[in-house]
C-alpha cells in the first residue's frame, strides 16, 4: 500500500512537472514569435495602403466638409507618398460655386500637402451671378488642398463663357476666385454687349 501511494505521488508530480515544462516553453514561444515581429524591418517599398474606387473628405476646423477626393485607385506609403489613378477633386462650401480637377494621375511626396495632377488635366468652376463657368485644361498642374490653389508652368487654355484665353503657366485660388495666366496671353473675347 505504501509502495502504491508513493508511485501515485511520484507520477502526480512527475504530470504537474511535465505541465509546467509544458506551459513555460509555450510562454517563452509566445514572447519570442511577438519580438521577432516587432523587431522585423518594414520595407519602404512595400504600400501601407492600396485601395480601389476611394473617397476622402476633408474637414474645415469647424467641422463643415470643404473638399472630396476620389480616385480610381490610390496606394500610399509610410513615408508620405501617394499615388493615384484618375484622381477628382471637387470642393463642397454651400456658400461658393464648386470648383472641380480632374486628371489622369496624381502623386504626392508629402502626405498630400501638394499633389501634382498629371495627364490631361481639367479643371472647373461653376458659374455664378458675376461670372460665367469656366474650364481649364492643361497637361498638368499643382494642387495644394490646404491652402485652396493650384499652379502650374505648363500651357494653359481657359474657356468662360464665349471667351478663350490661352498661355503659359497659370495661378488659380479657389477662394478668391481669380486665374492669373503667367505669359504669352491671347485672348479672344466674344462676349456680346447688352443693351
Amino acid at each position: 500500500m505504501i509502495k502504491s501511494v508513493v508511485q501515485d505521488r511520484v507520477l502526480a508530480f512527475l504530470g504537474v512537472g511535465l505541465l509546467a515544462m509544458l506551459a513555460c516553453a509555450s510562454y517563452y514561444y509566445a514572447l519570442k514569435a511577438e519580438a521577432d515581429f516587432l523587431h522585423t524591418d518594414t520595407n519602404a517599398q512595400s504600400p501601407d495602403f492600396i485601395a480601389g474606387n476611394i473617397t476622402i473628405t476633408s474637414f474645415e476646423t469647424d467641422g463643415s466638409a470643404k473638399s472630396k477626393t476620389f480616385a480610381k485607385r490610390a496606394i500610399s506609403y509610410a513615408d508620405g507618398r501617394r499615388y493615384a489613378d484618375m484622381p477628382r477633386y471637387a470642393t463642397i462650401a454651400p456658400q461658393a460655386p464648386q470648383t472641380r480637377a480632374r486628371a489622369d494621375k496624381g502623386t504626392s511626396t508629402d502626405g498630400g500637402q501638394s499633389v501634382f495632377f498629371e495627364g490631361n488635366v481639367v479643371i472647373t468652376r461653376e458659374a455664378d451671378k458675376e461670372r460665367a463657368a469656366m474650364r481649364m485644361t492643361t497637361p498638368n498642374a499643382w494642387a495644394y488642398p490646404d491652402e485652396n490653389r493650384m499652379s502650374t508652368e505648363a500651357p494653359v487654355k481657359v474657356v468662360q463663357g464665349r471667351d478663350t484665353i490661352t498661355g503659359v503657366g497659370m495661378r488659380l485660388d479657389i477662394v478668391e476666385r481669380t486665374v492669373q495666366i503667367l505669359k504669352d496671353v491671347h485672348t479672344v473675347s466674344q462676349s456680346v454687349a447688352t443693351k
